[in-house]
């Protein structure tokens, strides 16, 4: 008598093929097994609909930039924070020959008690500002800069002394810019010597200048850039 071979297919449920036969010829050795690709198979009603990034996420993938290089204010603060005793011995050596012994105490004794890095902050930048019209001497430019920024009497006779003593070579506009550097510099080893480098304006300036680790870390120990 005929009836159903009713052996699991590849698609589920049993083969409806009559057959007189136990089974039907496809499936006299048992079920077919399933096709690897068929091994979740659902019905199509049920299925998922697949997640599309939109054009905007796709858009910000392909345009996602490269990783800054360029050193973070949390960066210098840690290394400001972390510098050996060298360091501030290093800026003083180069610091007293230059401004003369006595200005160089009176700026530290001053630091201790008022604070001078926002008045080298504003210098700096003040320099920095005018460096391509200028038509004076460096000293007597960088002396007007450090007045005009409302910096006290020792920040500009220092901003001076540095301006001046760069030597009769290279264009003013470089002296001045060297010297911006290094009131920047005595700013922030104002500030690492009363522990205030984490609100430090010159140190926030120097990271403005866009510079690598290493960079920052070589001209930190440099007066002159």
């Amino acid at each position: 008598m005929a009836h159903y071979c009713d052996v699991e297919t590849q698609n589920g449920g049993g083969c409806r093929r009559r057959v007189n036969a136990a089974t039907c010829k496809d499936h006299v050795n048992g079920p077919v097994p399933r096709k690897k690709s068929e091994g979740n198979w659902t019905p199509l009603g049920s299925r998922k609909p697949l997640l599309q990034a939109s054009p905007y996420q796709a858009s910000q993938t392909e345009t996602a930039p490269a990783d800054n290089t360029f050193v973070t204010l949390s960066d210098t603060v840690a290394i400001v924070q972390q510098l050996p005793r060298d360091w501030k011995r290093k800026i003083a050596e180069q610091s007293a020959p230059k401004v003369g012994l006595g200005a160089w105490e009176d700026f530290l004794q001053k630091q201790r008690t008022t604070g001078l890095c926002l008045p080298l902050a504003r210098t700096a930048r003040e320099l920095l500002d005018i460096k391509a019209s200028v038509g004076q001497l460096p000293g007597d430019a960088a002396a007007g800069a450090a007045r005009r920024a409302g910096a006290p009497p020792v920040v500009q006779a220092m901003a001076a002394k540095f301006a001046s003593g760069l030597g009769v070579t290279g264009a003013i506009e470089q002296k001045l810019a060297a010297t911006a550097h290094t009131l920047r510099v005595l700013g922030v080893f104002a500030c690492a010597i009363t522990d205030a480098v984490p609100s430090c304006q010159c140190l926030r300036d120097l990271v403005a200048e866009n510079m690598s680790r290493e960079e920052f870390e070589s001209r930190l120990w440099h007066l002159q850039g």
